[in-house]
């Protein structure tokens, strides 16, 4: 049947998240869609209703000139017209700031998909970037900017308003942190741009309500945190300032959280040097009281206790001078305000006058951003909240028979892949499985053996495990880019992990099968990795050609 290259993964899978969801990749940029988002000139590109909407030059962010909107009605707004391209990403991005009135926040949407983004409060005076990603289904996107609130005369300035399209993995694109919206895929690259493969990740819950660690919502002791003061992993000016008080020794913020005796947390957060090398994270009120001291300029990890109270801690760079650093504990008492409390130092003894004798200015600091705590015994991809919590939804990754045929008789699957996993963890976690859309009963799969924390290739008919072949790759939490090679065969299965030599089973019954495989998928029961590269060939290849397939 000849074969078939495909270089472009979306010509192939089918995929779902039912939510957005961020992974580090280069990002481009198109040409600048709004007219008139400096406000340079007067504001007739910019029909308005209940409101009053004016070009003003006593506060602009950039240039000479912003935008000031007054409601006059409740709900004021102004809007644009843009023509956008259906199916193509988009970004949508502005600058506000508070100026007077009503409390509520200002909303920035597209309004075909009826989604927003609500950032601005009444503390809010100084500018901050609202940002939107979305693909359009229309070919004409509206932007509106417009007042939350009911009352009248609420007044926000406005000032670069911009919509642009968005390409990923070009030659040149910046290393962004990108908020991928429902439903886009998400390939992913190291912080050295060197290309990971397609995320994938079960669900998590981000518990922290307002990720972006703005200043209102977050305690605070010897310590100011000043929002919006450098540019986030995610391209935004968003990131905030945290700086110790002058002649402090312990400086620290946290947001208490409700958690639950034998559960397992983890809590990170993006941090960056300003004008210090160290940063810690310190558990306390419903764990273990711990620490983990992390040098933000190395990237590595420094003293600390955690693992000794059953903990671990990671630190991973994002670049452009940003670190994630976390910590996983198991909660030891139900709280109503667990602590989960982020640390300023200036060196790894835990204390801020690291030398003895100096002592903060109240000038120096860190940046922060990106808070998060979920359930789970390691870290997933940033969830972004505002005020509430914030669910991502599992990536589901599927191949149709249909795109290319698949051999209900035989076949070979090599696949690259990377994955998180914790010993003694459930689900049988799957890099890939031939399967049948609408039963699960007939499976070739490759997954990990909970009793054994190895990688597994196997082979069921009608729900009866026919062949397993215990791979040589063994799990100590994180399994590094693995190639697999799986050929399968009435009576006759064969697998080799990074070219090894190829285990056989001759014992296994492939025919019989109540239900024709019809299907790929990958990254089923709670998988949590990325998928580099994948092959299917028809028929069942010699143990030899695995062996080279895999190394």
């Amino acid at each position: 049947m000849g074969t078939k290259v495909h270089n472009n993964y979306e010509d192939l899978i089918t995929f779902t998240r039912a939510s957005g969801g961020h992974a580090l990749r280069p990002v481009s940029y198109g040409s600048e869609l709004v007219t008139n988002g400096t406000f340079d000139s007067d504001v007739t590109s910019w029909p308005s209703s209940s409101a009053t909407f004016v070009t003003d030059n006593s506060d602009p962010y950039e240039g000479d000139n912003s935008a000031l909107l007054t409601a006059s009605g409740g709900a004021g707004r102004a809007v644009q017209n843009v023509t956008t391209e259906v199916g193509k990403l988009y970004r949508l991005s502005c600058f506000v700031k508070y100026n007077s009135g009503d409390t509520s926040s200002v909303e920035i949407f597209e309004v075909v998909e009826n989604n927003s983004q609500t950032l601005v409060t009444s503390s809010d005076t100084d500018w901050r970037q609202l940002s939107y990603n979305f693909v359009a289904t229309s070919t004409t996107s509206q932007i509106r900017i417009r007042e939350r609130g009911t009352n009248d005369n609420a007044s926000f300035f406005i000032d670069n308003v911009s919509l642009k399209e968005v390409t990923f993995d070009e030659s040149g694109g910046t290393l962004t942190l990108f908020e991928h919206p429902n439903n886009v895929p998400r390939v992913e690259y190291d912080a050295d741009s060197n290309r990971l493969g397609l995320l994938i990740e079960e669900a998590r819950t981000n518990l922290f309500t307002y990720s972006l660690l703005l200043t209102e919502y977050w305690s605070k002791n010897n310590a100011s945190l000043s929002a919006n003061q450098a540019t986030a992993p995610d391209g935004t000016l968003t990131a905030s300032e945290m700086i110790p008080t002058a002649s402090a020794n312990q400086s620290f913020i946290n947001l208490n959280r409700s958690v639950t005796s034998g559960t397992t947390y983890t809590q990170s957060i993006f941090v960056k040097q300003k004008d210090t090398s160290w940063f810690q994270i310190a558990p306390s009120t419903g764990f273990a009281a711990s620490y983990q001291n992390f040098n933000i300029a190395t990237g590595s990890l420094g003293s600390g206790d955690v693992t000794s109270n059953d903990g671990s801690a990671s630190i991973q760079n994002v670049g452009n001078g940003w670190y994630r650093c976390s910590v996983t504990m198991p909660c030891n008492a139900t709280e109503s305000a667990g602590r989960m409390v982020f640390v300023y130092m200036t060196g790894d003894d835990g204390r801020i006058n690291t030398d003895g004798t100096s002592t903060p200015d109240g000038t120096e600091g860190v940046y922060v951003w990106g808070a998060q705590l979920e359930e789970g015994s390691f870290p997933t991809s940033y969830i972004k909240t505002t005020g509430s919590t914030a669910t991502r939804s599992a990536d589901t990754v599927e191949i149709s028979g249909d795109v290319f045929g698949l051999n209900d008789k035989e076949g070979t699957m090599v696949v690259e892949f990377d994955q998180t996993y914790v010993e003694g963890g459930t689900g049988f976690p799957r890099a890939v499985e031939l399967g049948n859309d609408s039963t699960s009963v007939q499976r070739c799969n490759i997954y990990i053996t909970e009793s054994t924390n190895r990688l597994t290739a196997a082979l069921n008919t009608n729900n009866v495990n026919q062949g397993i072949l215990a791979l040589n790759t063994s799990l100590t939490g994180t399994l590094p880019m693995t190639k697999v090679a799986y050929g399968f065969a009435d009576n006759n299965l064969g697998a080799s992990d990074n070219g090894d030599t190829a285990l056989t089973d001759t014992a296994a019954d492939f025919s019989g099968a109540t239900n024709k495989r019809n299907q790929i998928t990958f990254g089923t029961s709670s998988f949590v990795g990325h998928i580099k590269s994948f092959k299917y060939y028809p028929r069942r290849l010699t143990n030899a050609q695995l062996e080279d397939l895999s190394s």
